[in-house]
């Protein structure tokens, strides 16, 4: 019978990613790239590109971001949209899909890392100076990398030391192209990697939901009044764990529904099938209590609003973006710290 779980690195292909973690490290990039500053990597096993970004000009995360193809690009592109609070913050751990190398303390690392650490010989000193290199996907639990990833993200470490360095008096540089962006690729045989500008991916939302809310719902929402009330929604992942430890463990997603004047919660919904209309049955259920439909749903992300749109335009309900909702942010913390706190 096949074996078809994820080949881990072997000895070697972890040692060439720390050294290339290490030799990134001495450089310290971070102190002249910002994240703005995007680059792509050609991953010639894949034979996609890679979107990456330097971290660490605050001081508060560094390493190496790397966006594996268009999907990656558009989720780094949703993330920027948002702003600069706690709920950005817990978005930014779990709605990448990215390969991660960062560094951290030496208690932050899991015991596993530490396990390879010492098996191969190394060793680090200092704060924030031990290598952390994780896969992130939307839903699921950051996951150590397997062996292509490990061996993609290695020459990722070294392509974007060349890139920094080639940048480094005018960083800004990688920015006077809006349409494009500068892409390490390899040469004639697979060596003497070089620049070549090409077109960024198509800026694309994912939408979910079914064709069209259902008919009999959107006439039970348009027969009750509307009032004169907004109600601010947010959908994102909690940062627990469900499902069996064998697999990849998954983080589900719950819908929060808030009244921006109040901030009363109307509605918590946790992740089950057909989350989205699950979503649109909630908020008719709700308006039925409240005995009436809102002018407006506010949102923090893209991707909700595009969710949102159709079933709220049957229902003469705007639907308008802000980068921060102070309410529906709050009531998120509060879940948080109830789940964790017990």
């Amino acid at each position: 019978m096949t074996d078809l779980r994820p080949i881990a690195p072997n000895d070697d292909e972890w040692r060439a990613l720390y050294e290339a973690a290490s030799k990134f490290f001495a450089l310290k990039p971070w102190q002249w790239m910002d994240d703005i500053h995007l680059f792509g990597v050609y991953d010639q096993e894949t034979q996609t590109v890679g979107y990456g970004c330097i971290m660490g000009a605050l001081g508060e995360v560094l390493g190496l971001g790397m966006y594996p193809g268009a999907r990656g690009y558009n989720e780094l592109l949703a993330l920027r949209e948002v702003g600069d609070d706690e709920a950005t913050l817990a978005d930014t751990a779990s709605h990448h899909f990215a390969l991660m190398a960062g560094f951290d303390d030496r208690q932050d690392l899991s015991k596993e890392d530490l396990q390879i650490i010492r098996r191969l010989g190394l060793n680090f000193r200092g704060r924030q100076a031990w290598p952390n290199f994780r896969f992130y996907e939307p839903g699921y639990w950051p996951s150590p990398l397997v062996a292509p990833q490990a061996r993609f993200l290695t020459q990722a470490l070294y392509q974007a030391a060349i890139v920094s360095q080639n940048y480094q008096n005018d960083p800004d540089a990688l920015l006077k192209r809006p349409d494009k962006v500068l892409v390490r690729r390899p040469g004639k045989a697979g060596r003497d990697w070089v620049d070549v500008w090409e077109p960024l991916p198509d800026k694309v939302l994912t939408v979910e939901g079914g064709e069209e809310p259902d008919a009999g719902f959107i006439k039970l929402g348009r027969s009750l009044p509307q009032v004169e009330a907004i109600w601010e929604i947010d959908i994102f992942y909690l940062p627990v764990t469900i499902g069996k430890a064998e697999v990849r463990p998954k983080m589900p997603r719950v819908s929060l529904v808030v009244d921006h004047e109040s901030g009363l919660v109307f509605d918590i919904i946790v992740e089950e099938d057909h989350f989205i209309e699950r979503v649109w049955h909630s908020l008719i259920q709700t308006m039925r209590k409240v005995g009436g439909r809102p002018q407006s749903f506010w949102v923090r992300q893209p991707n909700v609003a595009l969710s949102l749109m159709q079933f709220a335009e049957a229902l003469d309900i705007t639907v308008v973006r802000f980068p921060l909702l102070p309410q529906v942010t709050e009531a998120r913390m509060n879940l948080l710290s109830s789940l964790l706190n017990g």
